[in-house]
């Protein structure tokens, strides 16, 4: 018996209103079910991920609060891990701004291992106020692109 049919039968007597409801219900469990359908793709494409190198970041954004201006430079180093099954190889590392620099190794990291980005920030007086700054990071993932944040607020001396 076809459903539009049966769904007839079923709510033969039901007001307008609560077969509104019911549709609603139907249509929301059918959206669940190809949710789910989805969630078992996206986990074969992880699987696919995970045979390449795939850069796993400790953390993506780092706030130095208030730096004073005196301070000429700050650093912070994020923290990266090899998460795919090919060596991981940092090609060359970006900023944002010529008051940002970077230090980075160009030694390929391997399955499972950690590696390191020390970025600098030089607060001059030049450079009073809030700042965010971006550093991009080239590799050899699928994704070939990683990005991380330094901001903060620099006060005069």
């Amino acid at each position: 018996m076809p459903i539009g049919t049966l769904f007839f039968y079923i709510t033969r007597g039901i007001t307008y209103q609560m077969k509104s409801k019911i549709y609603s219900i139907l249509i929301i469990g059918a959206l669940g079910g190809l949710c789910s359908i989805n969630s078992s793709c996206t986990e074969r494409k992880t699987e696919i991920t995970s045979k390449h190198a795939y850069i796993e970041l400790k953390d993506t954004v780092y706030d130095f609060g208030i730096i004073d201006a005196t301070n000429s430079k700050a650093s912070h180093t994020f923290k990266l891990k090899n998460k795919g099954q090919e060596p991981l190889v940092v090609h060359k590392v970006e900023t944002s701004c010529h008051c940002t620099s970077a230090n980075y190794s160009e030694t390929p990291i391997e399955s499972g291992k950690s590696g390191q980005i020390e970025v600098i920030f030089d607060a001059t007086s030049s450079n009073i106020g809030s700042f965010a700054k971006t550093v991009y990071i080239y590799t050899n993932t699928q994704q070939g692109l990683n990005k991380v944040t330094i901001k903060g607020k620099v006060k005069p001396a």
